[in-house]
């Protein structure tokens, strides 16, 4: 057995012996055999029983449509929710499930909001972990506990995140997938600069000094002047920059989540130091307007060999593997986020979940946990290199470590687990994270506003947001 078997087995035991224990049949005592009855004596012939009329055939269910939301990720989110959905129909084929589809995360959380609001919402929609709060403490949520009481699911059978996101002791959604947040990079273009990989042992840290020193390095610039190949990537999501700034020893909001922290001096700082690798000589990332200018876009960059860095969660090997063959596209390797003051990540995962005005709850709820509780439906997941599993039972396969990465990348994503947080959850996550912090971010990232004002403003707008009762 080789060491990856064995350590992702490691990391399972318990949950594989539980499985195991579960499922033993108990062995009985052969019993003593016992005597053959005596033959009754004969009695007279029962009169035949008058012939009835053979039981009415059971009609099939009714035919029904239902709607599943989720966003995209550089083209590879559909086919997996294709091949979930051609399986689910296997068991419910009078179930038709038509996609709601959007480009992002954001949009697609802007979307549900308005499909809420306007009384026609999907049936069964993706959702970041950290809106979860959001949309329940508003009742847009269905509460799932009743149905996974009465099917006998059970929060132990899924990674123990899901226990983080429940509200008010209740779960309104089961995990679908989820990891880390990492650095990929790219190893061929390290070796043409010259450069050491980031870590040489799979518990080594690297500092943002480090890393924006090698970016520096891999950058190269066109006789016009123009970046041509950038050491790093950017964009504006909070999955980023919220570690960014726990690694430089800030926060986003209190523990008593009342007040925003991003108007603190290393909130200013470790954005300052993202802003300036966009606007600052030497550039080193692309901003916000440069992918549009280009005409690409961030994968793009990456798999041509024009960006060095990516920092993403546990899909992160999708976007350079081979979905048929399971190959890598390029030489990429892995590393943990870096850090300034002290080694940080954030921890999140993509659940479930069903909006509470469904007009099909039933159906929507097989669907549900269908997605979330079929083995090969989430050992698939991990195959497309989309993330760790949500299910414990699809964890333990170890179909989310691609067969061509080294032994040691299992212990660097075991060392960033260790060192990750949970998402700083709140009920107003929507308004302030993915709402007035995101509209301030846009304009500091693309140069607008200054880093200063940017975030003072962020924060103000963020704490008047937190100061209303809510709605």
């Amino acid at each position: 057995m080789s060491i990856k078997r064995k350590g992702v087995l490691a990391l399972t035991a318990i949950v594989i012996l539980s499985l195991v224990l579960s499922a033993c049949v108990t062995e009985t005592e052969t019993p003593e055999p016992t005597a053959v009855p005596e033959e009754p004596e004969p009695t007279e012939a029962a009169p035949a029983p008058e012939p009835t009329e053979p039981p009415p055939t059971e009609e099939p269910p009714e035919e029904v449509t239902i709607r599943l939301a989720f966003w995209e990720l550089f083209g590879i989110i559909e086919p997996r929710m294709q091949f979930d959905v051609d399986r689910f129909n296997e068991q419910f084929p009078h179930i038709n499930v038509e996609f709601v589809i959007a480009p992002e995360a954001f949009t697609h959380s802007q979307n549900m909001l308005t499909m809420i609001a306007a009384g026609d919402p999907p049936d069964v929609m993706w959702m970041g972990d950290a809106a979860i709060w959001d949309f329940a403490a508003r009742g847009g949520l269905m509460d799932l506990t009743p149905s996974m009481e009465s099917d006998g699911v059970t929060g132990d059978m899924f990674v123990p995140t899901v226990e983080d996101a429940r509200y008010e002791g209740k779960y309104y959604a089961l995990p679908d997938h989820g990891g880390p947040l990492m650095v990929f990079y790219n190893k061929t273009m390290y070796d043409n600069a010259g450069l050491e990989y980031p870590i040489a042992e799979p518990t080594d840290e690297w500092t943002w000094d480090t890393y924006l020193s090698n970016a520096e390095k891999i950058t190269q610039v066109g006789a016009d002047g123009r970046v041509e190949v950038f050491g790093t990537e950017s964009w504006n999501i909070w999955f980023h920059w919220i570690p960014t700034i726990w690694t430089f020893g800030g926060g986003v909001i209190t523990e008593d989540r009342t007040t925003s922290r991003l108007d603190e001096p290393e909130a200013k700082e470790a954005m300052q130091t993202v802003v300036d690798t966009m606007l600052t000589e030497p550039i080193v990332g692309p901003a916000l307007t440069s992918y549009a200018e280009m005409g690409t876009d961030l994968l793009t960059l990456l798999l041509t060999e024009k960006c060095a860095h990516l920092g993403a969660g546990a899909w992160g090997p999708s976007l350079f593997t081979n979905p048929e063959t399971r190959e890598p596209v390029i030489d990429w390797g892995l590393a943990p986020y870096p850090y300034q003051v002290q080694p940080e990540t954030i921890m999140g995962f993509v659940g479930w979940t069903i909006p509470a005005e469904t007009a099909h709850p039933e159906e929507a709820w097989e669907l549900l946990k269908f997605l979330a509780t079929d083995v090969e439906v989430q050992r698939d997941i991990a195959k497309r290199g989309i993330g760790i599993p949500g299910l414990l039972e699809a964890v333990a396969y170890g179909d989310w470590l691609m067969p061509y990465e080294p032994e040691t990348d299992l212990e660097i994503w075991q060392h960033s687990i260790l060192r990750a947080r949970g998402i700083p959850y709140h009920v107003q996550w929507t308004q302030t994270i993915e709402g007035v912090v995101t509209e301030e971010f846009t304009l500091m990232y693309i140069g607008e506003k200054p880093v200063e004002e940017a975030m003072n403003d962020a924060a103000a707008r963020m704490n008047e947001i937190l100061a209303q009762p809510l709605e």
